[in-house]
């Protein structure tokens, strides 16, 4: 299989660079093939690049924000450290420098961002334990790049992401995310003496289980999708259109996809994640029919 990614012009830059965010995804799922979960970590960070970004290079280092190309730049670290920023260094960014605009990330970026995620799991949960592991997790990380209209898009989903403590922040970051990951899941299955309330394991072994929201509590994971929940079956990117079967019933024009990237347009609402909408029956059947040709 082929994913085609539509070049994104117009980014949101920091300093006329671009920029994108790695934020981390915890997936799990209960005993005996039941609900699979899904939490977003609450604290991330910003990828740059060293070079100033126009359309016309095609220089990787103004194009690309991963380690493995930057660090072979002459000025990797030298305007971030690491070339990396806390949200709350993006937040002091704005504030400074598009005052006007607005932005709040916490209000109108990690509201998309934990959309996306909660709406991916949704698509491909059900393939993520297909040897049907008991007690199986996984930490992922979720790359997202942020257009000139502060609309969010999902670039990709890495396995096994990168946890290199390369400066002060992610040195707090990286080992704070793993740390609480593991009070969410072992924890839950081996629970320390004297702490939580804990339920009968369903595997039926008899084992203690800490209760989900005993083990979230204090921790940087927020849930975002639980499969078993009462709105597992609806869509949270309610911003992104509907692929609309034509008129005399063929499929829809694919050509017609990417133009939000060409022309950038705000999500609707203030906070572009918070609006939920049920998927339509036209939605659904396109859905069908692009399976029935797979």
């Amino acid at each position: 299989a082929w994913v085609l990614q539509k070049y994104m012009e117009a980014p949101l830059l920091v300093h006329k660079r671009k920029f994108d965010i790695r934020a981390y995804c915890l997936v799990t799922q209960e005993p005996n093939g039941g609900g699979i979960r899904a939490f977003f970590y609450r604290e991330a960070y910003l990828r740059t690049t060293s070079v100033e970004y126009s359309i016309k290079s095609k220089d990787l280092l103004v194009h690309l924000n991963n380690d493995a190309v930057q660090k072979t730049g002459d000025d990797y670290g030298k305007f971030e450290s690491a070339n990396k920023l806390s949200l709350a260094d993006f937040q002091r960014y704005l504030d400074e420098h598009l005052p006007k605009k607005r932005y709040s990330v916490q209000e109108a970026l990690i509201p998309q961002m934990k959309s996306l995620v909660a709406d991916t799991i949704r698509a491909a949960g059900a393939k993520l334990n297909p040897k049907e592991v008991n007690n199986c997790f996984e930490v992922f990380g979720f790359d997202f790049m942020v257009d000139a209209s502060f609309r969010v898009w999902l670039i990709e989903v890495n396995s096994n992401p990168c946890l290199e403590l390369c400066n002060s922040y992610l040195s707090y970051l990286i080992p704070k995310m793993l740390d609480e990951a593991l009070q969410v899941t072992l924890d839950r299955v081996f629970p320390p003496q004297g702490t939580g309330s804990a339920t009968k394991d369903r595997t039926g072994s008899g084992a203690a289980r800490t209760d989900i929201s005993s083990a979230v509590a204090g921790t940087g994971w927020e849930p975002v999708f639980c499969s078993s929940g009462p709105n597992a079956d609806i869509v949270s990117c309610a911003w992104v259109p509907e692929l609309l079967v034509q008129d005399d019933g063929s499929s829809p024009d694919l050509a017609s996809l990417g133009r939000d990237l060409l022309m950038p347009v705000a999500p609707s609402g203030s906070t572009g994640g918070g609006a939920k909408t049920r998927r339509s029956s036209t939605s659904k059947k396109v859905a069908s029919e692009k399976k029935d040709r797979s």
